[in-house]
């Protein structure tokens, strides 16, 4: 009996990832798809992008699709996506974080700071509320952009994590073990420790010059860069 269930969610998962490729696949601006499901149900997606359209009309879009099949209402209008500020409450959430100042919406890197030419490098993260819930939404050089649902007001960092390992397509998603900020050499140094599936564990840091959530970002990057 249990095989059975087991091939019965593995088919409605699969149903699920594929209903949605096609959903962000027909949104302007998006050349390529994929989608895969989390043990716990949630979609994690990752777009290539064409410039048709800014990043924020694509992501724009997206989280109204995915409100609509979170309601189960793919025909109907969904609620707007919330663009001002982070949101309502989202201060608080970032605060049960560990992060206890209002954070910009967004940050890039700075171009001083870009990466060579052909060598893809994190350019956003994002934290965003719609009717379907909060997610966080990244995007690196290549035009790449990939998502992740914010469970709980406790998973904001884990989110981050999970966003920026898809956009990596480093699978499965590592564990975050620990975030700790500190100082070194006059400047505030955001460290992180994953746990991977080997049961290896890798880490990252980053000199804190934005927004916490994107600082974080790149420190997993970093973390994921060596492990590849």
């Amino acid at each position: 009996m249990q095989d059975t269930n087991d091939q019965e969610v593995a088919a409605a998962e699969g149903t699920k990832a594929a209903r949605l490729e096609e959903l962000v696949g027909d949104v302007r601006g998006v050349t390529r798809v994929e989608v895969d499901i989390r043990d716990d149900g949630s979609p994690h997606i990752r777009v290539w992008l064409d410039g048709e359209v800014s990043d924020d009309e694509v992501g724009a879009e997206i989280q109204r699709i995915l409100a609509k099949v979170h309601k189960g209402e793919e025909g109907a209008e969904a609620a707007p996506v919330r663009r001002t500020g982070l949101g309502r409450g989202l201060n608080e959430l970032l605060a049960a974080n560990g992060d206890t100042q209002p954070l910009p919406h967004f940050a890039a890197m700075p171009e001083s700071e870009a990466a060579p030419v052909g060598a893809p490098h994190l350019m956003l993260v994002a934290v965003e509320e719609s009717a379907g819930g909060i997610a966080v939404r990244v995007a690196d050089s290549n035009r790449a952009v990939a998502f992740s649902p914010v469970e709980d007001t406790r998973s904001l960092n884990q989110a981050v994590t999970a966003a920026v390992a898809r956009l990596r397509q480093h699978r499965p998603t590592p564990r975050l073990e620990g975030v700790e900020v500190h100082q070194i050499g006059g400047e505030s140094v955001l460290s992180v420790v994953l746990q991977l599936e080997s049961g290896d564990k890798a880490a990252g840091a980053e000199i804190v010059r934005g927004g916490l959530p994107f600082t974080l970002g790149r420190a997993v990057w970093k973390a994921l860069a060596f492990t590849e």
